[in-house]
């Protein structure tokens, strides 16, 4: 149960980051705005480490966190964030929503994972959930959408490689502790991208609810929910993970209820349900508990 409650929050925070990260958007520019975060996480992360953390890294695991910082960090945010702006939010949607099928395939590939009929149509329900919420025919394939889409699509594939390759080491080590050197490194290697929309950047007059947005996307969509995923890669598997992704559209959808006062439709509950199926078909074969 608390791997399912760790895994729901996320997607909660997740389904925030959009709406949050717009408010920033005013004043600082996509990557800019994704190496100040990472910066400042990294920050918070490297103090808690050496002052708190009993952790002791072997050597040749720093090569490791330095690898999965590109898959988890550099390259899925860089991707994400610049093909988020050359494409739309309904191909964003469905297209992010394929990250469940690359985990699933590539745990099978890489032998972290067995499958079963039953996982296999979990992750093929809960894509079908999020295609019957975005609509059969919203996904475009515009010549002006390529760059996008193809970006959103590296983007999705590299976090699906973070999650399938992050879990023996999330076995065998304290989820800060990944975290707080996946950032470290995933802030050395975003800096040469975003530095040319950093030096454009005037920090010191950025306004308090930029600040805002970037404490909370510091915070809580950094820290916070990278930090829950570790503590359900644990005891969960990687394809298990990723198809709780897929709840974040039908989330966005059930918040704009009270916040902008728009109304449940048929679609979101059926999306909703075969999305929720999906996790519990996914749910249904436990992974192995050794960090081999």
């Amino acid at each position: 149960m608390a791997t399912h409650l760790c895994l729901l929050a996320v997607q909660f925070i997740f389904a925030a980051f959009p709406v949050v990260a717009k408010i920033a958007f005013r004043e600082m520019s996509p990557w800019a705005l994704a190496w100040v975060r990472l910066a400042i996480a990294s920050v918070i992360l490297l103090v808690w480490f050496y002052s708190f953390c009993r952790d002791r890294i072997e050597p040749a695991d720093f090569r490791k966190l330095a690898l999965l910082s590109v898959f988890g960090v550099s390259l899925n945010q860089l991707c994400y964030l610049r093909g988020l702006s050359l494409t739309t939010a309904i191909n964003a949607t469905i297209l992010i929503g394929m990250i469940p099928g690359f985990t699933f395939v590539r745990a099978i590939v890489l032998r972290k994972e067995s499958t079963n009929a039953l996982k296999t149509v979990g992750v093929f329900l809960g894509f079908a959930g999020v295609f019957v919420l975005a609509g059969p025919g919203a996904i475009s394939f515009e010549s002006q959408y390529t760059l996008g889409n193809v970006l959103l699509l590296i983007g999705a594939f590299s976090y699906s490689v973070f999650l399938v390759l992050s879990r023996n080491i999330m076995l065998r080590y304290h989820p800060m502790t990944v975290v707080t050197w996946i950032f470290t490194f995933g802030s050395i290697t975003m800096l040469p991208f975003a530095w040319g929309e950093l030096t454009e950047t005037n920090i010191l007059s950025l306004s308090a609810a930029t600040w805002a947005s970037v404490a909370f996307l510091t915070l809580i969509a950094s820290i916070l929910a990278y930090f829950l995923v570790g503590v359900a890669l644990k005891s969960a598997s990687a394809t298990l993970v990723a198809v709780y992704i897929c709840l974040q559209p039908v989330l966005v959808a059930f918040l704009a209820v009270p916040i902008h006062g728009e109304s449940i439709t048929w679609t979101t509950v059926i999306s909703g349900v075969l999305i929720f199926s999906g996790v519990v078909l996914s749910a249904a074969q436990r992974p192995p508990v050794s960090a081999a």
